[in-house]
């Protein structure tokens, strides 16, 4: 009886604990040359480092779609307005109403390819289109903006998929963050 009540008390404890996972965030200058590197200690529980977490903690990437994958599109491209009652295909007045659009194109596989937002390059709402690489495994491993600051991000995984480095360079294809994870 002593040794089952022992047992579900350190079960307990253990399951209370957090994980705590250790990062390197290194910032590059204009040149790429390194000139900040910062040691952090995060508490994620027991969460996978994935992309939406590295948003979270890092606010990199910016802009991406809530799922890579989904079953529901096969090679179709899917249009979502920001109003649908305002959408036209007049592109002055969807300028005027600020009505933009999300675009998400998906391959044979059910994979989003490419996504885009229309935006607005003279306003606050700037447009982006990026394209998607994927690795064997069909996890993201690049993302390339193909318009505005045309930026890219960079991805490499363990064995259990957490993204163990991720790498941010600038329109000129120069290094500007690199988080790896320790």
């Amino acid at each position: 009886m002593k040794l089952t009540l022992i047992f579900i008390i350190f079960s307990s404890f253990l399951s209370c604990q957090t994980s705590e996972k250790e990062f390197i965030v290194t910032d590059f200058d204009f040149e790429g040359k390194e000139y900040e590197k910062t040691d952090l200690k995060i508490d994620i529980d027991s969460r996978n480092v994935d992309i939406k977490l590295m948003n979270e903690y890092f606010y990199v990437p910016y802009y991406f779609p809530e799922k890579f994958i989904d079953s529901k599109y096969k090679d179709q491209t899917i249009t979502i307005w920001r109003n649908e009652n305002e959408k036209t295909d007049d592109f002055l007045e969807n300028f005027k109403n600020n009505n933009w659009t999300h675009t998400y194109k998906y391959d044979l596989e059910s994979k989003i390819v490419e996504y885009s937002y229309s935006g607005c390059m003279i306003c606050s709402n700037m447009p982006y289109n990026y394209k998607v690489t994927y690795d064997e495994n069909r996890r993201v491993i690049k993302l390339q903006n193909t318009i505005s600051e045309k930026q890219k991000f960079e991805f490499k995984y363990n064995s259990n998929g957490d993204i163990i480095e991720l790498k941010l360079y600038s329109s000129e294809n120069k290094l500007k963050k690199q988080i790896a994870l320790k």
